[in-house]
């Protein structure tokens, strides 16, 4: 209950004082309340508030004056007006911003810095260039250097804010393929070539390299455009006011069709400008890092419009899938085809719990599963990610509108920030609060528990802290090493494979000679096959892989170093031993040089020219345990300065 006091001024304080009592649903003058009647006001619990009719300030019952009580009306109703509630609405969303980014630095702090990379041969982008941000943000690259040549071997991506769908466009293009087997001056020159469909993430990516490159070359910094708008842009940004204008201004019939087509072919298909929740994901994760984008302009302009007069501009006719829904369903009605309206009772809440997950996923750092179907307007998209778009706006035609109404977690986003409750229930003197904030304020408790729980939950995600993965020691994998010849039925990937060979590629050769080619076999019939003619390989038919070391002739050095292939090819077999122990896999090694016989054998069943000998055959898989180490330690063997002087052993 409200009351404020008719008239009472210093001046006459009588018993006909005249009293009005107000609530939100009626009102009603009371007169001469009892004396020990003791009112509660909204802001000052027990006091009198307004000024008298006559405009003297009044006082309370205790003859106290009570000052500011217009001034404090006023600001009441300011916050209280539809606009001052939408921009609690954007206090409240700030608020979950400042506790995404406070558990994001606890994170941050639990997990060790990674050691600064020591070896010349790898060169780091981050954190020196993250200052070039993607479309996401920043867009960290590792490029592996040979370290006998000095060329780029490979370009490595840790995880970034990029979108996923997007970021797998990119990396499927081969754009990166070109930097491989040039030095670090030659790539640093190789002009942009941009990603269709991800424009901002293929380039930020190449201009990261680059600048990388440039540094390690020892080359000026190339010169970065400050604006990387094209046509395409400046033909979306014009399209973007005439859609606000028709905000204003709504077309209809044909003109409205018009402006869905428009929208769809230029905002969707052309430009890729649609806003997603997993861009507002991305460029939470990746802040401050932004770039300025049309999707970045095109967000802050629809949360600006929403504060300020309450609609949500951008679903109203922008999105370019809600165009094609809207389109699709015209069709239908034109058509003739049987549409119903009429929505899921608990559609609309969908989608907030949806946001809500969102919401705690990124608050927790677990990865943004990407489920939503505008990807699907970039060329290159996956084949499910078409086909879920394409079924979605087919629903259309017999329910308008059904991924905005149901499933858009990203429009209900938009629509928190229009939200006013403009007739707000009492509920124990205040107010019911939204779906929202509910959500949101649930989500904000348990990551308040998970923050004070032993051990910082929240620190590493939830759950335990998770321990960093342990590489075992050189000298460790060294001792550990012993010839495996029982497997088990588990298969070894091409990938793992082709590590051992770069083990290989990585040994010690005579005058940089490289006298060696390796062959990976897992094709089951030429293992068998070489378990044949192998006379102790045995193994091999239950091996899932081998890796077969061959010394090309034509690389040999000449005179007295001829035969120095021999130790160059024993090096590079006993690096894939090592690296197979290091990487958990057993291997043995089977010796095929000098006896000619198993090497006819050899070349017979892989088919080698008469230039390329067959020097091992390295069989790989998965041990079961059965083998151990053996201790070949001799401190008898080894002698000090010269023969026959023994080494003094502690």
């Amino acid at each position: 209950m409200r009351f404020r006091l008719k008239s009472q001024t210093r001046k006459s304080i009588g018993p006909a004082t005249t009293w009005r009592s107000r609530s939100s649903r009626n009102r009603r003058d009371a007169v001469n309340p009892p004396a020990d009647f003791r009112p509660e006001g909204f802001f000052m619990p027990g006091k009198f508030r307004g000024k008298a009719d006559d405009g003297v300030e009044k006082y309370d019952g205790a003859g106290r004056l009570y000052p500011g009580g217009v001034r404090l009306k006023k600001i009441r109703s300011i916050l209280l007006s539809p606009p001052g509630r939408r921009c609690g609405n954007l206090v409240f969303a700030v608020l979950v911003l400042a506790v995404f980014w406070y558990a994001r630095n606890l994170r941050n702090a639990e997990i060790a810095a990674p050691a600064p990379e020591t070896s010349p041969n790898i060169l780091s982008t981050s954190p020196k260039y993250d200052r070039i941000a993607g479309f996401g943000g920043p867009v960290p690259a590792r490029i592996v250097l040979d370290s006998a040549s000095g060329k780029i071997d490979r370009i490595e991506f840790p995880p970034n804010a990029e979108d996923p769908e997007y970021w797998r466009q990119v990396l499927a293009s081969g754009v990166f393929d070109r930097y491989r087997n040039l030095t670090p001056a030659e790539a640093a020159a190789l002009p942009i070539d941009v990603v269709t469909g991800a424009t901002f993430s293929s380039r930020a990516a190449q201009e990261t390299i680059r600048e990388r490159l440039a540094e390690a070359a020892a080359l000026p910094p190339p010169v970065r455009p400050s604006i990387r708008w094209n046509r395409t842009d400046a033909a979306v940004i014009l399209l973007l006011l005439g859609n606000l204008y028709w905000f204003f201004r709504p077309l209809r019939g044909r003109y409205r069709q018009i402006q869905l087509t428009a929208n769809l072919f230029l905002l969707g298909f052309l430009a890729h400008g649609g806003l997603s929740l997993a861009q507002v994901a991305g460029w939470v994760r990746s802040s401050p890092h932004w770039t300025l984008s049309v999707p970045l302009l095109l967000f802050s302009a629809v949360i600006l419009l929403a504060l300020a007069r309450g609609k949500n501009f951008y679903c109203s006719g922008v999105c370019p899938f809600g165009c094609a829904q809207e389109l699709t369903a015209k069709l239908g009605r034109a058509v003739g085809v049987p549409q119903r309206p009429g929505s899921f009772r608990f559609g609309s809440r969908l989608r907030r719990i949806v946001l809500g997950a969102t919401v705690l996923a990124l608050v927790c750092g677990i990865p943004f599963l990407p489920y939503e179907p505008f990807p699907a307007f970039a060329p290159g998209a996956s084949w499910w990610m078409i086909l879920s778009a394409f079924l979605l706006v087919a629903l259309s035609l017999f329910r308008p509108r059904l991924w905005c109404r149901w499933f858009c977690s990203c429009g209900a986003l938009l629509d928190f920030f229009c939200r006013t409750d403009l007739k707000p229930k009492p509920l124990d003197g205040g107010t019911k609060m939204n779906f929202e904030r509910v959500v949101i304020l649930a989500l904000l408790l348990l990551l308040a528990l998970a923050l004070i729980r032993p051990g910082g939950a929240a620190a590493s995600g939830g759950g335990t802290p998770v321990e960093p993965e342990r590489r075992p020691d050189v000298l460790e994998v060294i001792h550990s090493r012993k010839s495996v010849r029982a497997y088990t039925k588990e298969p070894v990937t091409l990938p793992e494979l082709e590590t051992l060979v770069r083990a290989g590629f990585a040994a010690p050769t005579g005058a940089n000679a490289q006298p060696w080619a390796f062959i990976i076999v897992t094709d089951r019939a030429k293992l068998d096959a070489l378990a044949e003619v192998m006379p102790y390989g045995k193994m091999l038919k239950s091996a899932p892989g081998a890796v077969v070391v061959c010394g090309v002739s034509s690389q040999f050095r000449t005179g007295e170093a001829r035969e120095m292939w021999v130790q160059d090819c024993s090096a590079a077999t006993e690096n894939i031993l090592l690296a197979a122990e290091g990487t958990g896999l057993g291997a043995v090694w089977l010796g095929v040089f000098p006896y000619r016989e198993r090497s006819a054998g050899v070349a017979s069943v892989l088919g080698l020219p008469d230039d390329i000998i067959p020097f091992s055959i390295v069989s790989v898989g998965r041990p079961t345990g059965v083998e151990k180490p053996k201790d070949k330690y001799r401190p008898e063997r080894i002698f000090l300065q010269q023969w026959g002087l023994p080494y003094p052993v502690k």
